[in-house]
């Protein structure tokens, strides 16, 4: 025989079961990650009763959270992240690309002659083109995937990826290729990045991007270039760094993993939107620009106009090119006059 006796604080829970099966609307993310990720919800509300008596003759209970590993400062940051900044990641990409459509249709295009294949001066050469390049291709899969995995878009993931795991792996793989690239893009470009004291003004004039007339002082890159290669660099590094945590996560604990998963999303966003404004910039508004990538090489005229610093001392280096050429010219017709007195 079986006496019932009530338990302080215990609680039933009625469970709508059918052949052991809850109904789909029952499980935990059917309504997406603030199921669990969210400071309302019942990581760390909930409790699970460890022991029936505890030393004081209470039930002993631990959150949700606690129970899995993880620390109510490592899931506030997750939460911060699913409850405020992603529901407005979307919005604020396409703001930036509202601003792009804005500044357009109010300045319009930098329309200076840029003939593809013009070999007068070389840009870039296959070296750094290939970076750029393949740097490109691996943030553009980076992106998509990226936010997928974010966002838990199934029905992309199955459009474009058709499996989970087929979208892990080129995550994975791309972010291989963006990680060596983007080393070998800090090494290729540092010394070009580096700020000189006419970046000042060309801040201060924006660029030329808001309407103003003349010369803006540039180098082999202009400020706003700069500013983004290291902006780029900075957080490319991190991710990458924050990335590979997350491909062996197993051998790290949960606390961690919250709060590098957040870090790698946030940097991911931030990212995307520099490269929205960097894409425009060097394309559209800009036309020809992008074909600098392709054959390496521009005009004086483009040259002078864009980058008028570096372009006179490129000159400057002709010029002192041609006086050298003129001096062993003259030397050589000197030794070659004496040698025919001395014949």
């Amino acid at each position: 025989s079986l006496e019932g006796t009530p338990l302080e604080g215990g609680s039933e829970v009625t469970f709508s079961i059918n052949h052991n099966t809850a109904p789909t609307r029952m499980a935990l993310g059917v309504n997406g990650c603030e199921d669990c990720h969210v400071a309302e919800a019942h990581m760390f509300k909930g409790q699970q009763m460890m022991d029936l008596h505890g030393p004081d003759g209470d039930p002993v209970t631990v959150s949700n959270g606690r129970l899995f590993g993880c620390n109510p400062f490592a899931f506030e940051v997750n939460a911060l992240h699913q409850q405020i900044v992603s529901p407005y990641v979307g919005p604020v990409i396409m703001l930036v690309v509202f601003l792009i459509v804005v500044h357009y249709h109010s300045y319009g295009p930098k329309r200076i002659t840029f003939d593809p294949y013009s070999e007068e001066i070389e840009r870039f050469n296959l070296v750094e083109r290939g970076i750029h390049l393949f740097r490109l291709i691996s943030f553009v899969f980076l992106a998509v995937t990226g936010l997928i995995l974010a966002f838990n878009l199934h029905l992309w993931q199955q459009l474009l990826f058709g499996s989970a795991q087929t979208l892990h792996d080129v995550h994975v793989w791309m972010g291989i290729v963006f990680i060596i690239t983007t080393i070998g893009g800090i090494v290729l470009w540092l010394r070009d990045a580096i700020f000189e004291s006419y970046d000042t003004e060309w801040v201060r004039k924006m660029g030329g991007y808001l309407g103003h007339k003349g010369e803006v002082p540039s180098g082999p890159l202009n400020a706003g270039q700069k500013m983004f290669y290291w902006l780029s660099s900075i957080l490319g590094v991190l991710m990458g760094f924050t990335g590979l945590i997350l491909v062996y996560k197993g051998a790290f604990d949960l606390p961690t993993i919250c709060i590098t998963s957040t870090v790698h999303n946030l940097l991911g966003f931030f990212l995307i939107a520099g490269v929205v404004a960097h894409a425009y910039l060097g394309t559209v508004a800009n036309p020809g620009t992008w074909r600098v990538l392709v054959d390496g090489s521009v005009t004086r005229e483009w040259a002078e106009h864009h980058h008028p610093n570096w372009f006179r001392k490129l000159k400057e280096q002709e010029r002192i090119e041609r006086a050298e050429a003129k001096y062993d010219a003259q030397r050589t017709e000197a030794k070659r006059s004496a040698d025919d007195r001395e014949a």
